[in-house]
């Protein structure tokens, strides 16, 4: 259980990193999307990750699935460091 004189000395906070409403901040007039720690993030619609995933099987075909596990491999990683950040 959270303490209230946790929430006070800890810079942490405590709340769902997968809730929207908690962890989402958007700024229509600048069109922006941010973390609550004031992070840029980017939206992406579906039909363009499609056409990269059709694009990507078709440039390179059955490797496409290597291509998807390095490029994860290499975002994971330049993640991780600041989710640890954020969660420490």
């Amino acid at each position: 259980m959270i303490s209230v004189a946790d929430l006070f000395t800890n810079d942490r906070i405590p709340s769902s990193y997968f809730a929207p409403d908690a962890y989402l901040r958007g700024d229509l007039e600048m069109g922006l999307l941010e973390n609550r720690q004031g992070d840029r993030l980017i939206a992406l619609p579906t039909p363009l990750l499609q056409a990269i995933y059709s694009g990507l099987d078709k440039e390179t075909g059955q490797a496409s699935r290597l291509v998807l596990m390095n490029c994860g491999r290499w975002v994971g990683q330049k993640f991780l460091p600041s989710l640890l950040r954020r969660t420490d």
